[in-house]
C-alpha cells in the first residue's frame, strides 16, 4: 500500500504536467497559425472588416449620428422592420460569402481541402460554427426590431464583440488580452443599455480599436515573418 502511494502521486503529476502543456499549447495555436497563406489571409479578412466598421463610423458621426436616427424613426413604423431585417440579413450573407471566399483560395493555394484547412488554421469556422453562432446573433436582432426595441440593437452589438473576443473568433489577440476585453464589452453593453441605448457609434468605436489592435499586431507579425 505504502509502494502504490508514490505510485499515486507521480501519475497525478504527470498528469498536471500534461495538463500544463496542453493549456500551453492550445493557447499559443493561435500564434503558431499565423503564418504563410494563413497570415495572408487574417491580415485580408480584418482589413475588409476595419475598412467596412470605418465606414459605418464615418456614415453615423459625419451625417449626423443617421445610423441612430435611422433606427430610432423606424422603431415608430412597423413597416420599416422588415426592411431593416432584409437590410442586416443581405449585409451578414455577404459577410459570409467574402469569408468564405478568402478561406477558400487560401485552402487552394495551400492544396488542402477546405474542411481540413478551416479545421487547421481557422477553428471557429470549423464545421460551420461560426455560420451558426453569426445566425442566432442576427435572430436576436431581429426579434429585438421586430418588437421595437431597435435601440436596443446598439448595446447588443457590444456584446457580440465581447462574445467575439471570450470566444476567441476572428481577431488574433492574445487570449489574456481578449478575455480582459470581452468583459470590458459586457460591461460596456450593460451601461450603453440603460444610459445610451440607441447610440451606435459606441460599438463601432469599440469594433473598430478591436479590430485596428488585432491587425496591428497581424501586420507586426507579418514583417517578423517576411524579415
Amino acid at each position: 500500500m505504502n509502494n502504490q502511494t508514490p505510485d499515486v502521486r507521480d501519475a497525478l503529476s504527470d498528469v498536471a504536467l500534461i495538463r500544463q502543456v496542453l493549456d500551453r499549447v492550445e493557447g499559443d495555436r493561435g500564434e503558431t497559425n499565423l503564418f504563410g497563406i494563413s497570415l495572408d489571409a487574417n491580415v485580408l479578412l480584418q482589413v475588409c472588416a476595419f475598412g467596412g466598421v470605418l465606414t459605418c463610423l464615418f456614415i453615423e458621426l459625419f451625417s449626423g449620428n443617421s445610423i441612430s436616427e435611422l433606427v430610432a424613426i423606424g422603431g415608430d413604423f412597423s413597416d420599416m422592420h422588415q426592411a431593416w431585417i432584409v437590410m442586416i440579413g443581405l449585409c451578414l450573407f455577404t459577410l459570409l460569402v467574402v469569408f468564405y471566399f478568402v478561406l477558400w483560395r487560401a485552402a487552394s493555394h495551400s492544396n488542402e481541402d477546405m474542411t481540413t484547412y478551416i479545421a487547421r488554421n481557422f477553428r471557429y469556422a470549423w464545421n460551420l460554427s461560426f455560420v451558426s453562432d453569426l445566425l442566432l446573433k442576427f435572430f436576436a436582432m431581429s426579434l429585438l426590431i421586430l418588437a421595437g426595441q431597435g435601440a436596443w440593437v446598439a448595446p447588443l452589438l457590444l456584446a457580440f464583440t465581447g462574445d467575439f473576443l471570450l470566444q476567441g473568433r476572428f481577431f488574433t489577440l492574445p487570449s489574456k488580452i481578449s478575455q480582459i476585453l470581452g468583459v470590458l464589452c459586457f460591461a460596456g453593453a450593460g451601461v450603453q443599455f440603460f444610459y445610451f441605448p440607441g447610440v451606435f457609434s459606441i460599438p463601432l468605436v469599440v469594433f473598430a480599436l478591436i479590430c485596428g489592435a488585432s491587425l496591428i499586431r497581424l501586420v507586426m507579425r507579418y514583417c517578423t515573418v517576411a524579415g
